[in-house]
């Protein structure tokens, strides 16, 4: 209205704020859980961590990028946005060697062969279940894992894969 005495204005401001949602995919978690209240163009820190044996795959949203001291940290907010984590198993390998005099076949869960040499990607704790069967003729000699030997044995079972391993087959005449 009209001013016709001395009066006061009074102003009130609120800085805008924002929502900045967390969400973490299986194998994994992300701190904070609970989606933080963030001003108008501040910034937020996450701690991306995967469960045992897997690995972060990406982490994406409101600009996030890696910061030195191994948090994520978002680009500054200007808006409601979600930083999502993705985790992947990680993986070992296994790999089947034949040698000796003789041969025979090997089998197993995943396992492809190409010539003397076999072999599967697998996720951490996963189990296998290897069958070794000498053609006719021959026999197995010995089995050696990651070196150290286990006897002729015709079937190994690696009950929780955590680490690459390498299995050598000797086959020799029956």
């Amino acid at each position: 209205g009209h001013i016709t005495e001395d009066c006061t204005v009074t102003a009130s401001f609120a800085t805008h704020t924002f929502i900045v949602t967390p969400k973490a995919g299986e194998h994994g978690r992300i701190d904070p859980a609970a989606p933080p209240t963030v001003n108008y163009h501040d910034t937020v820190s996450f701690t991306v961590k995967p469960d045992a044996g897997c690995n972060i795959k990406s982490v994406t949203g409101c600009g996030v990028h890696l910061s030195e001291g191994g948090t994520y940290i978002t680009d500054p907010v200007t808006g409601d946005c979600t930083v999502e984590a993705a985790f992947t198993a990680a993986t070992f390998t296994v790999t089947i060697l034949k040698s000796g005099t003789g041969s025979g076949t090997e089998t197993g869960n995943g396992m492809s062969c190409e010539g003397n040499t076999c072999g599967g990607t697998y996720e951490a704790g996963s189990k296998l279940t290897l069958k070794i069967k000498p053609d006719d003729g021959y026999r197995v000699i010995d089995v050696k894992i990651n070196g150290k030997s286990i006897g002729p044995v015709q079937t190994i079972t690696l009950k929780e894969i955590l680490s690459n391993f390498t299995i050598e087959i000797i086959f020799g005449p029956a």
